[in-house]
């Protein structure tokens, strides 16, 4: 949509009056209100209409004293009235969208987009496929050459399975075959199905830069080698990496910049938040966040695109990794090898590693201090009862 910029002087330096847009509201006597559009009606109460966001210098357009820009928020009803500008209030003064273009192109006001680039390919496929089906469709009834002279035509034409075709007294005696013969079809779009479509298919992971593996299923043509497979996949792997660091610069960094000053912004008190990934397996589960703990710019480097083909290779590597450090005590003495083996139990698969992890004297007493752990002779001689062996019933006696 493009919006024509008007000078409001033409309403003498102000808005313009609100009759001007009463007179397009049309009731009649003991009929509900409502506006038809587009074919259905639309909700009382409802206004249907655009938001759009446009920067501007306030004093310019009379909306103010500021002399500096800002971003404001207009809402224009279907019939061009405006029922809503304000400003957009927040303090990075960015649009609160990014467009995020697929193909990179710095010299094109509309880039292509990966839809647009496949959509020949696309109609070659839909007319392989539509003209087989329209082929077998055109033959699904039988096609017969006939003497009209010699047969009945009303047994002929007789759409009923299981017919009789009766013969006229003058064909009586005569060879049958030479009255009516069915015209032998041969489906010449069947290739379409088959090796057509292929090689159409084989042309959409060239320009796409995928593979039958990438996309989860087994490749064609003989058995492969686990290295083989790695290979045509990191090759595959590594011409989308440049457009995932693409659309990580251009859309996700700059709206993830966003979200974070928005949250600094809006965030004015103390709450619990639960840590995931590498964080929640080296530090506490949960930790206070407070508005000074997220204060500060940051920048967002753009994500290489890496990603690993296969995990447990990788954990296979690292285990020999591990295998080479132990013969080299001052290479042990600089790395963590509780982290270390953390880690590579975390890419074999395994997720639980925390709860295997050894609280040190230090804590304990900590948490003693506390008043959170306490013995447990201490604990029975508080509550003055016997604490009960495990899986034990009360009442029962001690177990054998």
């Amino acid at each position: 949509k493009h919006i024509r910029a008007q000078n409001s002087s033409q309403f003498g330096g102000s808005l313009p009056p609100r009759d001007l847009g009463s007179e397009r509201v049309t009731t009649l006597p003991n009929e509900p209100q409502r506006v038809e559009e587009f074919g259905y009606d639309v909700p009382i109460g409802f206004i249907k209409g655009h938001e759009f966001y446009i920067r501007l210098v306030p004093k310019e357009w009379q909306l103010g004293d500021g002399d500096r820009q800002e971003i404001w928020v207009f809402n224009i009803s279907m019939d061009g009235v405006i029922f809503g500008a304000r400003p957009l209030g927040e303090l990075q003064n960015k649009f609160p969208f990014d467009l995020l273009m697929d193909d990179i192109d710095g010299y094109t006001i509309f880039p292509r987009s990966t839809v647009e680039r496949c959509k020949p390919l696309n109609d070659v496929l839909t007319w392989l496929i539509n003209t087989h089906f329209y082929n077998v469709r055109q033959t699904l009834n039988n096609q017969f050459v006939l003497d009209p002279s010699m047969l009945v035509m009303k047994d002929v034409e007789n759409p009923e399975p299981g017919k009789h075709i009766r013969l006229k007294p003058t064909a009586y005696g005569k060879d049958v075959r030479t009255m009516i013969h069915q015209l032998q079809t041969v489906d010449i779009t069947r290739n379409h199905i088959g090796s057509d479509m292929n090689v159409v298919l084989e042309f959409f992971q060239r320009m796409l830069g995928t593979n039958d593996t990438m996309m989860g299923m087994m490749e064609q043509g003989g058995r492969k080698t686990a290295t083989e497979v790695r290979g045509a996949t990191n090759f595959g792997i590594n011409r989308l990496k440049t457009t995932c660091e693409w659309h990580s610069a251009v859309g996700f960094g700059p709206f993830t910049q966003k979200i974070v000053q928005r949250t600094q912004e809006r965030y004015k008190r103390e709450k619990m938040f639960r840590l995931v990934g590498d964080q929640a397996s080296f530090s506490p589960t949960f930790g206070l966040v407070t508005p000074d703990s997220i204060l500060g710019f940051y920048d967002y480097e753009a994500v290489d695109g890496t990603m690993p083909v296969d995990r447990f290779a990788q954990a296979n590597l690292w285990q020999m990794i591990m295998g080479q450090m132990f013969k080299f005590p001052q290479i042990v003495q600089t790395y963590d090898v509780a982290k270390i083996f953390a880690w590579v139990a975390h890419l074999a698969g395994i997720k639980n590693m925390a709860q295997f992890r050894l609280v040190s004297d230090n804590q304990i007493a900590g948490q003693v201090q506390q008043g959170n752990i306490v013995p447990i002779s201490q604990a029975a001689g508080a509550t003055g009862a016997n604490l009960n062996e495990p899986r034990q019933v009360p009442g029962m006696g001690a177990t054998g």
